[in-house]
């Protein structure tokens, strides 16, 4: 009667204990504070790569190469919003564009382009453009820029939006 007890306890103990198992991993959960935001209709369209730009739109390069909509065509983008006068932010995002730009390298995966956009063509000149590009993002940086009106064509397609001070 002492060993059926016994094996009565130890089998109780286990049941009890994957239930507080089970009931802690259940609270755990659902401690998670922070929502996570579900993909709008656009993060859907960028990240299979059918994104919705589809007005042409006439921009050019730091050697003054025109890029427009065919240059978007069948390539993952990153487009970056800036100008080559940023103290900051600017140049720390393109070095980071330049990182994973080598890691994608090194994992071998291709058709993934790094756009910085200058929203200032009145001051970032091809010259003043390119060499703040190279400076802080590399090789793998396209920088482009262009008219008001073409820019805000790009930007409109990408849903997107920018400000400038003056």
């Amino acid at each position: 009667s002492i060993l059926i007890l016994n094996n009565r306890i130890i089998i109780l103990t286990i049941l009890v204990s994957l239930g507080i198992i089970g009931v802690s991993l259940y609270i755990m959960s659902t401690l998670d504070v922070e929502p996570k935001p579900k993909p709008t209709a656009e993060i859907t369209n960028i990240i299979s790569g059918k994104s919705k730009v589809t007005d042409d739109f006439t921009l050019h390069d730091t050697y003054d190469k025109e890029f427009n909509i065919s240059n978007l065509k069948n390539k993952f983008s990153l487009v970056y919003f800036g100008f080559a006068r940023c103290p900051d932010l600017c140049p720390y995002t393109l070095n980071k564009f330049r990182e994973a730009a080598s890691l994608l390298a090194v994992a071998n995966i291709e058709n993934i382009q790094f756009i910085f956009l200058s929203i200032d063509p009145e001051r970032d000149d091809n010259l003043t453009l390119r060499g703040f590009a190279q400076e802080s993002g590399g090789k793998d940086v396209i920088a482009v820029t262009g008219s008001e009106v073409e820019l805000d064509k790009l930007v409109n397609s990408l849903k997107a939006y920018y400000a400038k001070d003056d």
